[in-house]
């Protein structure tokens, strides 16, 4: 493998002609000229011509190289390594979605364990038709005899919805009448569920709904006005309150229902500056702000009064460290932080004082799945099982993706399947400063014989957008390929990402977006 990158350093290529054609852009108040808006006309045959060249010149490049195929057989042998995703728990029961081996679509099975085989339950290679089908999304009743789920069609934003019967695999209800329902909560007892619906939130009309099981026709939307298009209602631990949370890139739980109480939905922390995410323990919010605290900290917000900042008590103060999830479990919570973007577990108990560590099998990447970003503001990094346990997926730079499951009474982790691959891997972890002055940092993640002291085929990848977190784990077969045959990947945290709290948000969007494009231009300047 040593000498598989031969030939990657050509003389300059001779890229097609990107044709400037200056376009006035406006978004509220920012305008600007675009001189290559064009290129985004699908439809148009310049477009399709532009992008044809440019698909013709990297083929071509790539055939060229003589070790082409001794790399694509590499990348074969390791196989897949990052397809490792946490099931689902509920009503004792676990629901686990794969791509068995010799198909290319999703199915679900539900099982008796965590990794233990099971019936299928859904499997979109027998829905197939003469388009690609994607799942979109999973959603098991409390008591674990329902489940919904969504699909997509060639690659449409718009997803069918069916609720089954898992005893029976009857279908309960067979679409909704709506064209982008995005988060769904189930009622505590089962009996029906309250969704988001993007396409009514976007008209203008409610976008929060409830549809009972006895009478899916019925569809009813809720009295709730929470003040931003994307919403996600969230069945808390306590299995009473749903929760309605507000914005998907800067959270905010605007109001509560007390489903066993007659006053329907109360403005919650509608009104309260700040991030806010969380579960209910005991009486109690436990949710991470970064009210007073750009990188976070823990607050217990009591569910009588949370308006009233005097009654909050503080948990977890702030700190250089990120907090970036908290879920709660068996009448403990645990919180998942970043330490120079490294996970950390730890358990709180019923009377929020911090009880210990969870000891990771390393130091890396805790998730839902195998890649490696982690958005934790819409997508649970961590899943509750049975009362005091959670699952989560766990790697590092040198060991792919595994599914651990951890009790928070005695933080032990057992580990329920092993990586699929393992890399002989130095990794340093530096710093640099962009532009402004601000300190990136990023990861560097070789081969551990090579010599760095030397120039070495490198990619520097990150993301820098959308809040997301992109995490020091596994980076993939096709990575893990590229640092055997002796290239370098460098993993840098940019502006605009989630990896160091709000303020490392905003700084690398709209119109700090620069800010991104900054931080990546210093890594390899440094």
């Amino acid at each position: 493998m040593t000498d598989i990158l031969a030939g990657l350093h050509p003389s300059r290529l001779d890229y097609p002609q990107s044709d400037i054609r200056p376009e006035r852009v406006s978004f509220g108040e920012l305008a600007y000229d675009d001189p290559y808006r064009w290129l985004e006309e699908d439809d148009d045959p310049a477009v399709i011509a532009w992008q044809s060249a440019q698909d013709d010149l990297t083929q071509n490049y790539l055939d060229a190289l003589p070790t082409l195929g001794d790399f694509a057989d590499r990348v074969r042998t390791i196989g897949e390594t990052d397809d490792v995703i946490a099931p689902t728990f509920a009503g004792g029961r676990w629901f686990r979605r794969h791509v068995p081996e010799g198909q290319d679509l999703t199915v679900v099975e539900v099982c008796a364990g965590p990794t233990e085989p099971g019936r299928r339950l859904i499997d979109l290679n027998a829905m197939r038709t003469d388009e690609p089908l994607s799942l979109s999304s999973l959603s098991p009743s409390p008591d674990g005899r329902k489940i919904i789920f969504t699909w997509t069609a060639g690659g449409r934003e718009e997803p069918a919805l069916r609720v089954l019967d898992i005893d029976t695999g009857a279908i309960l209800v067979d679409g909704i009448p709506h064209k982008k329902p995005i988060n769904f909560a189930w009622l505590p007892d089962s009996d029906g569920f309250i969704y988001a619906a993007l396409d009514a939130s976007i008209a203008g009309e409610p976008p929060l709904h409830r549809l009972y099981l006895d009478n899916p026709s019925a569809v009813t939307p809720e009295d709730v006005k929470p003040g931003h298009p994307v919403i996600r209602p969230v069945l808390a631990a306590d299995k009473r309150h749903i929760i309605l949370m507000a914005d998907h890139l800067a959270p905010c739980p605007a109001f509560i229902l007390d489903t066993q109480g007659e006053d329907g939905w109360q403005p919650f922390l509608k009104d309260v500056p700040g991030i806010f995410r969380g579960d209910i323990l005991g009486d109690n919010f436990v949710a991470i702000t970064d009210d007073g605290a750009p990188r976070g900290r823990l607050v217990s917000i009591p569910l009588a009064r949370p308006t009233q900042r005097d009654s909050w008590t503080e948990l977890v103060p702030a700190s250089d460290d990120v907090l970036a999830f908290v879920a709660v479990t068996g009448g403990r919570a645990v919180l998942l932080d970043w330490i120079d973007t490294y996970s950390r577990l730890r358990t709180i108990g019923g009377d929020g004082r911090i009880e210990g560590e969870i000891a990771l099998p390393g130091r890396g990447m805790v998730n839902a799945f195998g890649p490696n970003a982690v958005l934790p503001t819409m997508i649970d990094p961590i899943v509750r099982a049975a009362d005091g346990e959670i699952v989560f997926v766990f790697s590092t730079f040198d060991r792919a993706a595994a599914l651990c499951t951890a009790n928070l009474a005695t933080r032990e982790v057992t580990r329920l399947t092993e990586p699929k691959y393992r890399l002989d891997a130095q990794v340093l972890d530096l710093d640099c400063r962009s532009a402004d002055g601000a300190r990136v940092i990023y990861h560097v993640v070789a081969r551990a014989d090579l010599d760095l002291s030397t120039p070495q085929p490198s990619v520097i990848t990150g993301y820098g957008g959308f809040n997301l977190a992109m995490a020091p784990g596994w980076l993939g077969t096709q990575w893990a390929a590229w640092i055997e045959a002796g290239g370098v990947v460098v993993l840098g945290h940019f502006r605009g990402g989630g990896e160091f709290g709000t303020p490392w948000f905003e700084q690398g969007r709209m119109k700090l977006k620069q800010n991104s494009f900054n931080d990546v231009h210093v890594v390899p300047c440094v």
